[in-house]
């Protein structure tokens, strides 16, 4: 018991020398595995000084950059407006690109999109991790590239759960990508097999 209340101590005292602000605080949190839903956090002088030094971190970090164009929001449901709001224009633009970067600039997203898909398959109840991809796309197996060993796919032995996490597919490099426009087509009209 003695040890326990020791370590008590001692946490209590690391929380404090980290997060001062914490031992000043006047209310204690619900106990329970869900809290209350935030009242415009927005509004709190802990998220007032996370934004401020967001704010702050934006403006050195970015300083630094020439040529790359960055955006940053967050919001909360519970708020009207976002409380964060941060835009760099960078100083070399792409002369078909943007002038002044701001809420209203759209990016190229590129890889995020992959989120987006992995998670509508996490939805779809007949999608297994475990399904061989070509239960999905069955033509795959017959577009195998010429040459060695090392050029060829091995459809059969990829799964969906390996696509998704990013252990398997078609590399950079691949003779396969000579196929590129075909790969495409199948995989934007799949053939379900049953």
């Amino acid at each position: 018991m003695i040890a326990n209340t020791n370590l008590l101590l001692v946490a209590s005292a690391a929380v404090t020398a980290f997060f001062p602000s914490l031992a000043s605080a006047k209310y204690c949190p619900p106990l329970g595995p869900v809290l209350p839903p935030a009242k415009q956090p927005s509004h709190h002088a802990a998220v007032k000084e996370a934004v401020k030094a967001l704010g702050e971190r934006f403006a050195s970090d970015t300083s630094k950059i020439e040529a790359s164009a960055i955006s940053i929001g967050v919001k909360s449901i519970y708020d009207d407006k976002p409380m964060v709001d941060l835009h760099f224009t960078p100083s070399i633009k792409d002369k078909n690109g943007t002038k002044k970067v701001d809420a209203n600039t759209i990016y190229r997203i590129g890889s995020a999109t992959k989120v987006f898909t992995v998670l509508a398959a996490l939805q779809e109840s007949s999608i297994s991790f475990e399904d061989p991809i070509l239960k999905y796309l069955p033509k795959l197996k017959e577009k195998q590239p010429e040459g060695s060993e090392l050029d060829a796919v091995k459809w059969d032995e990829i799964t969906i759960g390996a696509l998704a996490s990013h252990v398997a597919g078609v590399g950079r490099d691949s003779r396969f990508l000579t196929n590129y426009y075909h790969i495409m087509f199948l995989l934007t009209n799949p053939v379900r097999s049953s």
